[in-house]
């Protein structure tokens, strides 16, 4: 694909199967030591009022809410107190995240790693989580130009010792190898990848994450009564006006995904992210799904001493700083360090999204025994935890003594911890599946998915309750089930016979003219029957219903039928009867 005339179709790409500003401090894995930051506060950070300098300076104490600057009432203590968090001068607040880097990521991608979701590396431009919704979050890979929008017009970085000029303001796109005319592999994988874990962390909401340029319209929030918006988060490089100026690792506006008017949402954006050339595509999704949070109006998760907490026990929040951790969720300030220090933000996440403008996803399954939605037996089923009190209930009918059942995350970066238990048809409890979080890498963390053997009887229906849950206290360890929400992926499978397997025997005369007829016996019910009668073996042309009448040709020949047996989710049986004994001539008239 060249970049410069790439233009991309409307496609869902799934496989047999969200970037605001990192408003954290961003601490990335594994980075090289030669590579010191600069200070970010040298130009940037100083240039600016913060938040609680403009909050007195407008007649206010530190401490009273500002609705206008797009924090929440909840965020408010904690953003003021942050010294990422700026005003411009339309009083509007954004977030300038400094990048911390200090060395790269520790679980390196081999260049023959398959892309998350067994995604085609063709189809890394292609990428749709929620076709048809009215929401959507466009990941721009491809490059953008910030001409005309107010990151040139009148933001805050551009003022009068800042004059940016039209061809500074063309973003480039995301590039790791230098060349610039087509996108590599390894580009094409980290975007899949990191695709994957926005995807993942925005799919509580009803909201398409999409590399699939949607066309400003689907974008611009043309009026109050538009129902159909969004938001560009751009990917692109730190060799840019912008990131040169600010050294930061992002950029983002707070609370405008749904703004109107002349300070419309793409006019306040994008979002910017500046994604190293070593960067994974997990860590550009915890780049982007961070700046994504502040333009949906959330503020930084810290700690009494730190503005961005970076997790503990595999688990950190997403407006924190996850790129050391496997599990990264959105957070409403449950949790405390090891340290025994407290969050220091408690704003509800989806509440707070939900109020500027980003819906949260309609269940798909029900909730109950009562509403359960029928498995195949041998098929995957996919499906969504969308909120903390979202249970969906799942039956399959036994065809064994035992069935293998997983429930597994299709993503990169799951943010579901899946719980899975298993009742009879009286609705007693069987068992219950939720093995322990362990922290494998920066990557990688088994005890997400639930996966056991259940012992069955053949015939009896069993109905299987999937819940997103924590681990441990939540306050003191682990993390609680608030952000255990995601995409799953639910398969039963078993020996697929017909059971009890039956036969089938010949009744009549074996005699020229006479009728013989084909008894099946022992099949269970509900299956469907197609014969074939055999003459010595072979089969008789067009006989094939359950009586045969006998002709001279027949005569002196064994006769036997063949029946197989169907049913839907199933693999046919096919059984063969004895032979009749030599069909004798019939008896002649005297």
């Amino acid at each position: 694909m060249h970049r410069s005339t790439f233009r991309v179709l409307r496609f869902v790409a799934v496989a047999s199967s969200v970037v605001a500003i990192v408003g954290a401090t961003v601490v990335a894995p594994n980075a090289p030591a030669e590579s010191s930051p600069r200070d970010s506060r040298s130009k940037v950070f100083e240039r600016y009022e913060s938040l609680a300098d403009y909050a007195e300076s407008d007649g206010q104490t530190p401490r009273a809410w500002m609705p206008k600057t797009g924090i929440s009432k909840k965020g408010w203590s904690a953003a003021i107190e942050d010294e990422s968090v700026r005003i411009d001068s339309q009083g509007r607040a954004l977030y300038i995240d400094p990048l911390h880097v200090e060395h790269a990521p520790d679980v390196a991608r081999p260049e023959s790693a398959t892309p998350a979701a067994d995604v085609p590396l063709t189809d890394a431009f292609l990428l749709n989580s929620l076709p048809g919704s009215n929401r959507t979050i466009y990941l721009d890979f491809t490059g953008h130009s910030l001409v005309g929008t107010y990151w040139q017009d009148g933001g805050t970085l551009a003022n009068e010792s800042i004059n940016y000029t039209n061809e500074q303001m063309q973003m480039p796109a995301y590039d790791v190898d230098g060349n610039t005319a087509t996108f590599s592999n390894l580009e094409r994988r980290n975007i899949i990848d990191a695709w994957s874990a926005i995807a993942e962390d925005y799919a509580p909401f009803n909201v398409n994450v999409t590399t699939a340029d949607p066309g400003e319209a689907a974008l611009l929030r043309s009026s109050g009564s538009d129902t159909i918006f969004g938001m560009r988060a751009l990917i692109t490089n730190n060799t840019n006006a912008i990131a040169a100026e600010c050294g930061c690792g992002g950029v983002a506006y707070v609370g405008v995904f749904g703004d109107v008017g002349f300070y419309n949402n793409t006019y306040m954006g994008p979002s910017l992210n500046f994604a190293q050339n070593w960067f994974s595509g997990k860590t550009i999704s915890d780049v982007v799904s961070h700046e994504v949070g502040h333009n949906v109006g959330l503020s930084h998760d810290g700690t009494d001493s730190q503005g961005y907490y970076g997790g503990r026990d595999g688990w950190a929040p997403i407006m924190g700083v996850g790129y050391y951790e496997p599990l990264v969720q959105l957070s409403n300030g449950t949790y405390s360090t090891e340290a025994g220090e407290a969050a220091n933000n408690t704003e509800d996440d989806y509440v707070v999204a939900v109020s500027n403008g980003l819906p949260l996803r309609t269940d798909d399954y029900g909730d109950t025994q009562e509403t359960a939605t029928a498995l195949t037996n041998g098929t995957n089923k996919s499906g969504f935890i969308s909120t903390s009190a979202d249970v969906d209930y799942f039956s399959f009918t036994a065809t064994a003594t035992s069935h293998d059942v997983s429930v597994t995350s299709p993503s990169l970066s799951s943010n579901l911890d899946v719980q899975a238990e298993l009742f009879d048809s009286s609705g007693t409890l069987l068992s219950t599946t939720n093995p322990d979080l362990f922290r494998v890498g920066v990557n990688s963390a088994t005890g997400l998915a639930a996966v056991f053997t259940a012992t069955t009887t053949p015939g009896e229906t069993y109905y299987i309750a999937l819940d997103g849950v924590g681990y441990g206290p939540g306050t003191t360890t682990g993390y609680s089930d608030y952000g255990s929400l995601g995409e799953y992926r639910i398969h039963v499978s078993g020996p697929k016979i017909i059971y009890p397997s039956g036969t089938v025997t010949i009744s009549g005369t074996a005699k020229v003219a006479k009728t013989l007829s084909a008894k099946p016996a022992g099949w269970m019910k509900r299956v469907s029957s197609h014969y074939q009668w055999l003459r010595n073996g072979f089969n008789i042309p067009n006989a094939t219903s359950s009586k045969y009448k006998l002709t001279a040709t027949d005569m002196g020949r064994l006769i036997s039928i063949r029946l197989t047996v169907t049913k839907s989710g199933y693999p046919s049986i096919t059984v063969t009867s004895d032979p009749t004994v030599a069909v004798a001539n019939r008896q002649r008239a005297r």
